[in-house]
């Protein structure tokens, strides 16, 4: 649990990254794509996750039951959806994408992260299955629009 309290979703997916560029040795352009991609879906992730928030404005858990005990602070805003899991979804979605060899690794990861933030009490299991969700469509939509497959807006 320290590991993930230890730092957020973009940086984790950042770094891990980073790491399987240097691994398979890819060039400067490459690498741009790559980091750019993951990046602009944990970011599309966000703003999906606040629009729904500030939507549906559920509240946490300990805001019900004053009685939980929390492991970390209650962040200041609604419960639902799950911000640190779209993020972690949508980090791993892209990865696992580019990188499909470590697919199994990168879901389980992101699965991992989502689960922390209930078990540290400050979201509903429901919060973090709806934010994988959001994320792993966030992924879809960057990687589809990288690859040129995406709708082109009209000038």
């Amino acid at each position: 649990m320290e590991y993930w309290l230890s730092q957020g979703p973009h940086e984790f997916y950042t770094t891990y990254a980073q790491n399987m560029i240097e691994r398979e040795g890819l060039g400067e352009a490459e690498t741009a794509a790559v980091l750019s991609t993951v990046s602009v879906a944990i970011f599309d992730a966000f703003v999906a996750v606040w629009d729904a928030k500030y939507h549906y404005w559920i509240a946490r858990p300990s805001t019900m039951d004053p009685a939980i005990n929390l492991y970390i602070p209650d962040p200041p805003y609604p419960s639902y959806p799950g911000g640190f899991a779209a993020a972690c979804a949508s980090g791993a979605g892209v990865l696992a994408d580019i990188f499909p060899a470590v697919a199994d690794d990168l879901h389980a990861t992101a699965a991992e992260g989502a689960m922390l933030r209930a078990w540290c009490g400050i979201h509903y299991v429901l919060d973090n299955d709806v934010g994988l969700l959001i994320g792993g469509q966030t992924a879809r939509a960057a990687i589809e629009f990288i690859r040129g497959d995406s709708m082109q807006l009209d000038e």
